[in-house]
């Protein structure tokens, strides 16, 4: 499996697992579903952590299908960068960030 394939199903796992935190905030903070909660939504104050948690999940749901487009078309076309595979994490980075964009700049 190419790495660009990898990470979009690692995408989707993650993006799949992150309503489960959501999920549980809202039974602790608001017990669990009774029928007249359907009519109208409980407006019980969540706490912090379980808006932050929903804000992360609503923000990996939309930025998953314009990840999926560009990986899916990319691997249809044969497109396949070996920077992922061969480049270490941040290997750009090493030393001072001055020293990196001077280099870069100065004519050798």
């Amino acid at each position: 499996m190419k790495t660009e394939l990898f990470y979009l199903l690692l995408s989707a796992i993650l993006t799949g697992l992150l309503w489960i935190p959501v999920v549980i905030g809202y039974v602790s903070a608001r017990g669990p579903l009774k029928p007249e909660d359907y009519k109208s939504a409980p407006t019980a104050p969540l706490p912090d952590w379980v808006n932050r948690a929903n804000r992360a999940h609503l923000n990996a749901v939309e930025n998953l299908a314009p990840f999926a487009a560009v990986v899916l078309i990319g691997h249809a076309i044969g497109h396949s960068s070996a920077l992922p595979v061969s480049a270490p994490p941040s290997s750009s980075m090493r030393g001072s960030p001055t020293r990196c964009f001077t280099s870069a700049a100065s004519p050798s």
